[in-house]
């Protein structure tokens, strides 16, 4: 009777107990509170950067394993990062496992908060002028806010997006027009695909623009805004002054979007 009742015992209390030691605890019910999606197209390499940030819903329970899918087609992700604690301000890039099946691969780590970041660059299709970038949600968790921002290349010309993503505005910090839209909610397994059109008849990169910018060259712009130095009514004086504002607000604006995560916390390769 006295071994029944130990054998018992451990089968109540010892799968908690190893519940209790595990380093994350993965749920099911996960939920997203809210997903931002930024999808800026051809910003440092001739491809879709794709930066996914996401807050998780308050009644997780931390530390707790994610998982998310990119496509199969993408080596690695370019960051993964998370909060290290509930109570922590900024969030730390962090190990993780990856494992490739079919047209997904799967990225899993461990966040001891809420916030989460994660990067990757996808191939962007594209003939002659012409390019394709597009976005797939592969409905990983329960999302009750999607947020959806595209950042349009400068000198961009016949841009549709599908589905349409109604707010439009330039941006004081860079002089890039942004196009944002709010979707949801979605439920697990519940897909979202975004298609981006647009052509551009020069290969030059964002990033490489607004360089361009900090050098003293022309300010970058997108769609028919207006090129700094190019407007006859501007003196000398006033392109100066204009460029050292813009340099600043785009410096500020650029590390404002980044601050999210800890550099000093690990060095990674600069962006190529």
């Amino acid at each position: 009777m006295l071994k029944k009742l130990v054998l018992l015992t451990l089968c109540v209390f010892f799968p908690a107990i190893l519940a209790w030691n595990s380093p994350a605890v993965a749920q099911e019910d996960l939920r997203l509170q809210e997903l931002q999606v930024r999808l800026w197209p051809e910003y440092d390499r001739a491809a879709l950067l794709v930066i996914l940030e996401g807050v998780l819903a308050d009644t997780v329970s931390f530390p707790v394993t994610i998982s998310l899918r990119i496509p199969a087609r993408v080596p690695a992700p370019f960051v993964v990062a998370a909060l290290p604690a509930p109570t922590s301000t900024s969030i730390d890039e962090v190990e993780y496992e990856n494992a490739a099946a079919g047209e997904w691969r799967t990225i899993t780590f461990q966040a001891g908060g809420p916030r989460f970041q994660l990067e990757y660059y996808d191939s962007l299709a594209r003939q002659g002028d012409a390019r394709a970038p597009s976005f797939t949600w592969p409905g990983d968790y329960a999302v009750d806010s999607l947020l959806i921002q595209l950042q349009q290349p400068p000198h961009t010309d016949s841009l549709s997006i599908t589905p349409q993503l109604p707010q439009a505005r330039v941006s004081s910090s860079d002089n890039l027009t942004y196009h944002t839209g709010t979707f949801g909610p979605l439920a697990a397994g519940e897909t979202f695909t975004i298609q981006v059109q647009y052509t551009r008849s020069e290969d030059a990169l964002t990033a490489d623009l607004l360089s361009a910018l900090q050098a003293g060259g022309n300010t970058a712009t997108s769609g028919s805004a207006p090129v700094a130095g190019q407007n006859s009514t501007f003196g000398q004086t006033e392109i100066l002054i204009t460029a050292a504002v813009a340099v600043v607000s785009f410096l500020l604006g650029a590390a404002s979007m980044r601050l999210a995560i800890n550099w000093q916390a690990r060095r990674r390769p600069a962006r190529k």
